[in-house]
């Protein structure tokens, strides 16, 4: 029978996103579509008094309405109308990979999960289960080929949106990809769609060209999958088109990379090794067993093992089991007729089989590892217990012997399997129940430094612990490892030359046999010091205008949501400048853009010199700039922009063509607590920054604070 290792239960509760989007039935259309496309999420769901899911409403949603494919029988104006009811939905302590194939195979792409009391406790998707289970522990290595979903569907730039759109729908896809000339350029999503349903059916007959999002990235065939899951991770994609000499051959999607994965490596050469100790165990167990059994023959062909009885002094068979007959291939009569040196390929061959007689040891019994030879001349290899004993005055050898084929067969796919662990990336490093490393592979040591002979006997705390964790840190791994839970996290560690690097580790329990108790643990760790850094340095680039270094408009909008929040929970007050340079075209026109562009920076100098360290000054576009100022109201941001103001203006930028004076108009807006959207204030500090400009510029213009942008919507 096959030994099975424990099956650890991961709960959905360790997956869960526990801040789930969630509004009222009655939230008109309009906003439903505005939440899921500013806050770019998948789902929105209601849920009722006892704050259980009671309807969901997700990007697939958004396409069927697009095309007028809901059912319904009047025009839906609120959530109630389109979302799906009942919810898709999971106990929290359901175990992860259940409640991933629960998800696949219903086709959803989202699952609610709830507490004992049906209650809302978060959402689990795609994205979230790719995580949880790992790229860099996949048991092979796969291809993109491998994974990706032929044929994918595509249209030229030149169709409409509502063909798209009704394919997507009937065909239930996330996608329709665009090509021209037959090479993809672009893609049109599920969440591009819910753009459009929010701006109404005229988008319908858009061509496609027009409103796709693009360019599209695409990967070979040949990629390793890892490798492309890792870049759709890194860039926040879920699709990447596969094209082999400019032709697109199909499509990946995060949906494909998650069906992709299989069984765990560490899990499988775990399995592998718990099922050898115990197939050892048993045959150790069955040898003592059967030297109590020869001390009568009528229960010899009740063992499975070969035994053989022979005349110390001749060595020829008087006895045999059925055993004994099937290994070595002779009849019962037949086995009795040989002698010993035609069975056993000795250690002296120039004495014979009587040389295993000379190295028994005093007491007459030893164990040998020989091979038997086979009525047809095969060697069987065979661990050979062999004693010497004496019955009614005659001398007798008794062999008991083991076919070790499968075993050593097994030994070396132990060993096969010890070499690939040598050959991994990652560092593998197994330790006892103290974590006192017992064996590690080369790649620890390339990641640490430290030698196998340095590390055994020491736990890795020791070496390479660098203090950036806190006690409460390590605590939180104890007790997750300690309760049989596989722990997943990153950390800083010190190489042994005391350089710090960023690692990724799992730690797994190891547990020895059914009774449940831990033995030894595995860590798989990862250097991600330069994922890292290049993660921090595409986070900040996508957040910073490359000509002046101050935030773009992606950046400035993510601060001014930050500080609503913070303003909606504390009551702190904020306030918003819009400003930009008056007759920024003339300069470009009389000095070049080159010279406009060193107006700019020089500019955004002078404004950031005259700013806090917790204010934010963001570049929305062209001459156009925002600030920040937390903790300020109205009449202090009115006092800060009539001086940046009269700084600029007092302050010509010089060039190589001589001073250039230079003057900005600004609008002042604080934004309300009372305010939904804090875009609100962005567009009263606009308009006022629009009379600045009407009434000559250079000059300071206070918001009208009962404006918003819903009165400002035509």
């Amino acid at each position: 029978m096959p030994h099975h290792s424990p099956h650890k239960t991961v709960a959905l509760s360790s997956l869960v996103n526990h801040e789930p989007v969630t509004i009222a039935p009655d939230t008109p259309l309009a906003e439903v579509l505005a939440i899921m496309e500013h806050r770019k999420i998948g789902c929105l769901l209601t849920v009722d008094e006892q704050h259980r899911p009671a309807g969901i409403f997700t990007e697939q949603d958004a396409v069927r309405l697009l095309v007028g494919t809901l059912g319904e029988q009047r025009q839906p104006q609120t959530m109630a109308d389109v979302m799906q009811r009942p919810v898709f939905a999971l106990a929290a302590t359901v175990d992860c990979r259940d409640g991933f194939r629960e998800m696949i195979s219903r086709r959803f792409r989202y699952l609610a999960v709830v507490d004992a009391l049906g209650k809302l406790v978060g959402v689990v998707s795609e994205g979230d289960f790719m995580r949880y289970l790992g790229f860099e522990r996949m048991f092979e290595l796969k291809t993109v080929a491998s994974a990706m979903t032929l044929n994918p569907l595509a249209l030229d730039g030149t169709e409409t949106l509502d063909r798209a759109a009704r394919l997507m729908a009937d065909k239930r896809i996330g996608c329709v990809l665009v090509t021209q000339g037959g090479a993809p350029v672009g893609l049109v999503s599920e969440r591009d769609m819910v753009r459009f349903s929010r701006m109404g059916p005229a988008q319908l007959q858009r061509p496609l060209a027009e409103v796709m999002s693009g360019p599209l990235q695409t990967v070979r065939p040949d990629m390793p999958l890892q490798e492309a899951a890792h870049h759709m991770e890194a860039f926040h994609i879920r699709r990447l088109g596969v094209v082999e000499e400019g032709r697109l051959v199909g499509i990946l999607t995060r949906h494909d990379v998650v069906k992709a994965q299989q069984g765990r490596y560490i899990e499988y050469l775990h399995e592998t090794i718990q099922r050898h100790h115990h197939e050892v165990q048993k045959a150790h167990a069955e040898m003592g067993l059967l030297s109590q059994k020869l001390k009568a023959y009528k229960l010899m062909e009740h063992v499975s093992d070969a035994i053989l009885v022979a005349q110390a002094d001749t060595g020829q068979v008087v006895e045999a089991n059925a055993s004994a007959c099937r290994l070595l291939g002779y009849e019962h009569t037949a086995l009795l007729r040989v002698r010993l040196d035609r069975l056993l390929r000795p250690n002296r061959p120039d004495k014979g089989w009587a040389s295993l007689g000379d190295s028994l040891p005093p007491h007459g019994r030893g164990t040998f590892h020989l091979d038997l030879l086979t009525s047809d001349g095969r060697s069987v290899p065979c661990q050979v217990d062999i004693r010497q004993v004496s019955e009614d005055g005659s001398d007798h050898i008794v062999l008991v012997a083991r076919d070790m084929s499968d075993l050593m067969a097994q030994s070396d796919q132990i060993r096969l399997q010890i070499q690939a662990l040598n050959a991994l990336d990652h560092a593998v490093v197994i330790t006892d129940i103290t974590t006192s490393v017992v064996w590690a592979n080369a790649a620890f040591t390339r990641l640490t430094g430290y030698e196998l002979a340095e590390a055994v006997g020491r736990k890795p705390a020791e070496l390479v612990k660098s203090g950036k964790q806190d006690k409460a840190f390590y605590e939180r791994i104890w007790s997750t490892i300690l309760a049989g839970n596989v722990w997943r996290g990153e950390l800083i560690n010190r190489r042994k030359d005391g350089q710090l690097y960023d690692e990724e580790m799992a730690i797994t329990p190891i547990y020895a046999g059914a009774d449940g108790v831990i033995t030894n643990f595995i860590a798989v760790k990862q250097d991600i010091t330069e994922r890292k850094a290049q993660e921090a340095k595409l986070r900040q680039l996508s957040i910073t205008d490359p000509l002046t270094g101050v935030e773009n408009r992606r950046g400035f909008m993510v601060q001014l949501e930050r500080l609503h929040a913070r303003q909606r929970r504390h009551g702190h007050p904020l306030s918003v400048l819009m400003f930009d340079l008056d007759w920024f075209k003339r300069i470009n026109d009389q000095h070049g853009h080159a010279v406009g562009d060193e107006v700019l920076k020089r500019v955004t100098q002078l404004v950031g010199q005259r700013l806090r360290r917790s204010d934010h000054l963001g570049r929305l576009g062209g001459e156009e700039f925002a600030v920040l100022l937390p903790d300020t109201h109205l009449d202090g941001a009115h006092a800060t922009a009539l001086e940046l103001c009269q700084s600029v203006a007092m302050e010509p930028v010089m060039t190589a063509g001589g001073p250039i004076p230079v003057t900005v108009s600004v609008g002042v807006a604080e934004v309300g607590s009372t305010d939904a959207n804090p875009e609100d204030a962005l567009v009263r500090a606009d308009l006022a920054l629009y009379r600045a400009k009407a009434q000559g510029r250079n000059r300071v213009v206070m918001a009208e604070p009962e404006l918003t942008a819903e009165r400002l919507t035509p």
